[in-house]
């Protein structure tokens, strides 16, 4: 699981810990920027599907919401899902067979915007 800023400001990406914890967990992505964030492997986990919540790092405004579903994965254990938001802030999910080399790192944690 990644995510790519296309755009030209820093985001927030907020989403439920898949850790248990009832907590918003938050991470960093500046802009045009990619970064893992959570790794699978193996087929995924009966989990049901996570929704993200995109904000923008200065004034902590909602931007949009993205639902992702891992167990629609095309290829099991060996698919990566990537969020994109794309320079016009239009949210969407590639599905992709084979990993993106271009993601090498990943997103780093904050607590810059105060959950709701």
């Amino acid at each position: 699981m990644a995510f790519k800023n296309e755009s030209d400001v820093s985001l927030l990406v907020r989403g439920d810990s898949r850790a248990g914890m009832n907590d918003p967990v938050q991470w960093l992505l500046p802009p045009h920027s990619a970064g893992h964030l959570l790794s699978e492997t193996g087929p995924p986990r009966e989990d049901p599907p996570i929704d993200y919540e995109i904000l923008d790092a200065a004034s902590c405004r909602v931007l949009g919401s993205q639902r992702v579903d891992l167990a629609l994965a095309p290829n099991p254990g060996y698919s990566e899902f990537i969020v994109v938001v794309a320079p016009d802030m239009r949210l969407r999910v590639d599905a992709l067979v084979s990993a993106d080399h271009t993601i090498i790192g990943d997103l780093e944690s904050t607590n810059a915007c105060p959950a709701p």
